[in-house]
């Protein structure tokens, strides 16, 4: 059975999606280690891992879906990426919310959907980061010291590595 064509682009937005998750959950996964092993700072494993977690069994139920015959729809992928949005924002908390270097990345999902979906979704994508960035300004954990580095260091290396991912 083929794909009809009209769902093709949202189909392959949703693979791409799935390889980016591969890609997220690595990247989380490294970036708790170096900052928990390589730096030295008490982060809460527990919970953090658990949205790893929870992201490599999203991906698991992604790649079966991808093998299903039937068409791919914008509210799938949004769906998916509001809970690539949500699980992001919950690494967040608990590593200095709106202080973290990294919350630029809740630009990604906003970015996705502008160029892959339609207006009034890419407008959600917008709303929906936005508020899980304003969230964060309120409820979040501070981000612990690391090692020597003092808090405005850390941040600044964080935004040189951020910039450094983001580009590549």
């Amino acid at each position: 059975m083929s794909i009809p064509e009209a769902s093709a682009p949202t189909l392959n937005l949703l693979r791409r999606l799935a390889g980016l998750r591969n890609l997220a959950i690595a990247g989380q996964a490294l970036a708790i280690g170096v900052a928990v092993f390589g730096l030295d700072m008490a982060l809460p494993l527990a919970p953090m891992l658990g949205i790893v977690g929870l992201l490599l069994l999203l991906n698991g139920l992604t790649w079966w879906r991808l093998r299903q015959p039937w068409p791919a729809s914008e509210p799938e992928v949004f769906t998916q990426l509001a809970a690539d949005s949500v699980a992001l924002a919950g690494q967040l908390f608990f590593s200095g919310g709106y202080a973290n270097p990294f919350v630029s990345l809740l630009l990604l999902p906003v970015i996705l959907a502008a160029t892959a979906l339609s207006a009034g979704y890419a407008w959600l994508a917008a709303v929906f980061c936005g508020a899980l960035y304003s969230l964060l300004i309120v409820w979040h954990l501070p981000l612990p010291a690391a090692g020597d580095l003092d808090a405005f260091n850390l941040h600044l290396l964080g935004m040189w590595f951020n910039f450094v991912i983001s580009a590549g």
